[in-house]
């Protein structure tokens, strides 16, 4: 099951019923989450979109995902990332409902 954003979810039972796996997994995801910093680095980022460091570079050079500059290191904010994957989300489901 997927929910408004596209990330696959599962009621807490089912992952109880699953066995000790889903819920590792699950528990790894909620503590990454809470561990996510405001303003991310290149590396925090691209583990965070879940993107290699190359990618996310070519899309920083071609202005597809908001960066910003802080010396001469790239920087991430989280909320505008949220916004950005958002607006892409809605944008693929738009196309595909086109079809």
């Amino acid at each position: 099951m997927r929910n408004s954003r596209g990330y696959v979810v599962a009621p807490l039972a089912q992952v109880l019923v699953f066995g000790s796996h889903w819920g590792e997994e699950f528990s790894r995801g909620v503590q990454r989450m809470a561990e996510t910093r405001e303003v991310m680095d290149i590396r925090e980022a691209s583990e965070y979109l879940g993107v290699s460091r190359e990618t996310l570079y070519k899309y920083v050079y071609e202005e597809k995902i908001p960066a910003f500059k802080l010396g001469n290191r790239w920087k991430f904010k989280k909320t505008l990332l949220d916004r950005w994957m958002e607006t892409q989300s809605a944008q693929s489901e738009h196309r595909s409902t086109r079809k």
